[in-house]
């Protein structure tokens, strides 16, 4: 199964009602310094780094606060946001036997 990480040295933070993940020295090798994301991708990234690690995890972690109807199209934009973060250089994946 596929998990999710945060690169260490990378932070979520909100200035002004605009969420950020900003890249600390230690991750700066590795992604831009900072990339501005919606309220959705901030919830995302919150159950990330809560510990949800894959995607069946992160969905459990917003049922409560999302209406969820189509669970399969919801993984399909959870999916396309973490593999813009792992291209962005932000997300790192583990792959483990389960």
């Amino acid at each position: 199964m596929i998990y999710y990480r945060f690169r260490k040295g990378v932070v979520l933070t909100s200035i002004c009602g605009e969420y950020l993940l900003v890249a600390t020295p230690e991750a700066r090798s590795y992604c831009e310094r900072i990339r501005q994301i919606n309220e959705t991708g901030a919830d995302i990234v919150v159950q990330l780094l809560n510990g949800a690690g894959n995607i069946d995890e992160i969905i459990n972690g917003l049922q409560d606060e999302y209406e969820i109807t189509n669970t399969i199209e919801f993984r399909e934009k959870i999916q396309v946001f973490l593999d813009d973060l792992i291209k962005k250089g932000y997300v790192i994946i583990e792959e483990h036997q389960d």
